[in-house]
């Protein structure tokens, strides 16, 4: 029953929208997916850990161009803080 509703859906989608429909149908599968295991979470946390890498290499070159700065010494010491309150 599954397999006809989502054949269903894939039809409606593909009548409506084109190929372009199907790739977004399959994306949201996907992420629906990787949500009910927990690799969503997963994933956003990698992409706020190389957000945090980020933060931290400009201000580390802030500090190192523009001098001492509590603020910027704050960042290189936890850029966790910035992050996760």
């Amino acid at each position: 029953m599954l397999y006809i509703i989502c054949g269903i859906i894939l039809f409606l989608i593909f009548a409506r929208f084109g190929s372009e429909g199907i790739g977004c149908f399959f994306f949201l599968v996907i992420s629906f997916l990787l949500w009910r295991i927990g690799g969503l979470s997963i994933i956003i946390r990698i992409i706020l850990k190389i957000w945090g890498w980020i933060l931290a290499r400009i201000a580390y070159y802030y500090y190192k161009f523009f001098g001492d700065d509590a603020s910027t010494g704050f960042i290189l010491n936890k850029p966790d803080n910035i992050l996760f309150g």
